[in-house]
């Protein structure tokens, strides 16, 4: 029997051979697939119950629902891709995502760690950097502001569905719960 080689052991996952060599390549396309879904939700959210995706605009440099828009999405699937690979660690991936039920219940705690973490925190240092005046930062309001606490509940509900429909669309294109083609029965 041959030793493993001693400079990589430790550095590569291993691959399920059920799946075939492209199996980090799906984990990301499919962080990106399901951070653009999701994004899609919560930019519907944001553009019509929220009526902010013009502010949005502004942190991108416009004044436009589209550019709100532009920059909401690439957000949105950068977060998934942080998504693919938070999940991706050996310990979460055995024990939690290996599932719909999984990838769905952690896909809702991202999301509701974005709310806090993104609407709370990184909103308000970009303005702050960006000198923008005339953002309502931070989303997380403060006491008898009735717009601001409006703006947090539907925050709030949208970055829950997109960790909810990140995490579907995670586990579909991953395959969690059904068996990857490549493995089916012709």
């Amino acid at each position: 029997m041959s030793q493993p080689d001693q400079r990589t052991r430790g550095t590569q996952p291993e691959e399920d051979p059920a799946r075939g060599p492209f199996e980090r390549d799906v984990q990301w396309v499919a962080g990106i697939v399901g951070g653009l879904a999701g994004g899609v939700v919560m930019g519907l959210i944001m553009q019509f119950a929220m009526d902010v995706m013009a502010l949005v605009g502004t942190v991108v440099g416009s004044e436009s629902a589209l550019a709100g828009w532009a920059g909401h999405l690439s957000v949105s699937a950068l977060y998934g891709v942080i998504f693919a690979w938070t999940v991706s660690l050996p310990f979460i991936r055995d024990d939690f995502v290996s599932t719909l039920g999984g990838s769905v219940g952690a896909g809702v705690v991202y999301g509701g760690l974005l709310t806090v973490v993104s609407g709370g925190v990184v909103l308000t240092l970009i303005a702050e950097a960006l000198q923008l005046t005339n953002q309502p930062f931070p989303l997380i309001p403060l006491p008898g502001t009735a717009e601001g606490i409006w703006l947090a509940i539907w925050g709030g509900v949208a970055h829950v569905l997109y960790g909810l429909i990140l995490g579907a669309v995670y586990a579909f294109w991953r395959g969690s719960g059904f068996e990857w083609p490549a493995s089916a029965e012709h």
